[in-house]
């Protein structure tokens, strides 16, 4: 493409091309996946709330409080990249 044709233009008609070529997948193509990975965020922070209540309404030391929802807030990422990972394995068959 020639370097004067305008960024927004050359642009276009690359996305056209990776979508001609199927390197480009439709968001709509994916809404069982995006919608399945809500549930998975969703389960994970389902109660979070209460447990950490309970667990830092005794608490006044902020250093043992950040230590606390750190690693409640990595324990969660950890369940989440499994889930993921799990339902990835059953999609890709």
């Amino acid at each position: 493409m020639p370097e004067y044709y305008p960024v927004a233009a050359r642009d276009k008609v690359e996305l056209e091309n990776e979508r001609t070529r199927h390197d480009l997948i439709p968001a709509s193509e994916h809404i069982t996946d995006m919608r399945e990975i809500e549930k998975i965020f969703n389960a994970a922070l389902d109660g979070i709330d209460g447990e950490l209540a309970q667990d830092l309404a005794g608490m006044t030391d902020a250093a043992v409080i950040a230590d606390r929802i750190n690693l409640e807030s990595t324990g969660i990422r950890e369940r989440v990249a499994d889930s993921i990972e799990a339902y990835a394995a059953t999609v890709d068959g």
